[in-house]
């Protein structure tokens, strides 16, 4: 008997699965990644599962292909800096998608049928929609607990979410967590935030790099020995930090924050914290 597919519940299907794969590759990287953006990715995987339609192609071609789409989805998903952080986004992609694929496979074996099917190194699942959904899941929910359980990625890949609050206000950043990273406040011992004069300048209203001690904030020169130099930099005592990671968030009474005019990472994160904040 014919198999037949439908090209739109294919691209739906794999939409769904791409999100979930590259969820799971945001989990153990740490990388930076907006929800539009993973959407754009997904959806990109979702059309290029329309190859299985194609007629069967060689090995090379592809094997080509399947690279191809793999770096295009990370770099739409993750936007990653370097060659470095690329070429680790788009292998654990790949691991997670045949880790995927095998999983499924031994369902197909297990219970005797025949859902799996394979053309152009694009899978097909004959399986419901609500189906499919659970189980990719299912499965994305054991990687996930299985990382936070056995698995901890490295420091410097590390961009979480943080508040900063300060006399009635507060700025959002994302905060690089910079292993070079160890300057604390010499007067209280607590752990500093570097943050970017455009955010100091949201949370305080003024423009602390340039007048130093402008206004009534108590300000104070802080020697800084990161961002690859040594800087005294002006910094103040905020009301408070709360730093977010995944579901768990950390809250600092009173953190040090120092403000640069560096650029640090533009639009991936606007602030530098250490792991003394952990």
């Amino acid at each position: 008997m014919q198999q037949v597919i439908y090209a739109d519940v294919l691209i739906f299907l794999n939409t769904v699965i791409t999100f979930l794969l590259l969820l799971t590759v945001k989990q153990f990287t740490g990388a930076s990644a907006g929800a539009g953006r993973l959407l754009i990715a997904s959806f990109a995987g979702g059309v290029y599962s329309l190859i299985i339609l194609a007629p069967k192609m060689n090995i090379f071609l592809m094997l080509a292909a399947k690279a191809a789409m793999c770096v295009s989805i990370v770099f739409i998903a993750f936007k990653a800096g370097s060659i470095r952080k690329m070429a680790k986004s788009a292998l654990l992609f790949l691991a997670f998608s045949f880790l995927y694929a095998g999983i499924m496979y031994s369902l197909s074996c297990l219970f005797d049928t025949s859902f799996f099917s394979v053309n152009n190194g694009s899978v097909y699942f004959d399986l419901s929609v609500y189906s499919l959904i659970i189980i990719s899941a299912v499965i994305y929910a054991v990687i996930r607990v299985l990382r936070k359980r056995f698995f901890t990625p490295s420091p410097e890949d590390m961009i979480y979410s943080a508040d900063i609050f300060y006399r009635g206000s507060s700025v959002k950043v994302n905060a690089l967590l910079d292993s070079g990273n160890s300057v604390k406040d010499i007067y209280t011992g607590k752990p500093v935030i570097i943050l970017s004069a455009e955010r100091a300048k949201c949370l305080t209203g003024v423009n602390l790099p340039d007048v130093p001690g402008e206004g009534d904030i108590p300000i104070r020169l802080l020697p800084v020995n990161a961002l690859s130099s040594k800087k005294l930099l002006p910094a103040f005592t905020a009301d408070s930090a709360v730093i977010f990671c995944d579901s768990i968030s950390r809250e600092v009474k009173g953190p040090c924050v120092a403000v640069t005019d560096n650029e640090l990472g533009g639009e991936k994160y606007q602030a530098l914290i250490s792991g003394d904040f952990f």
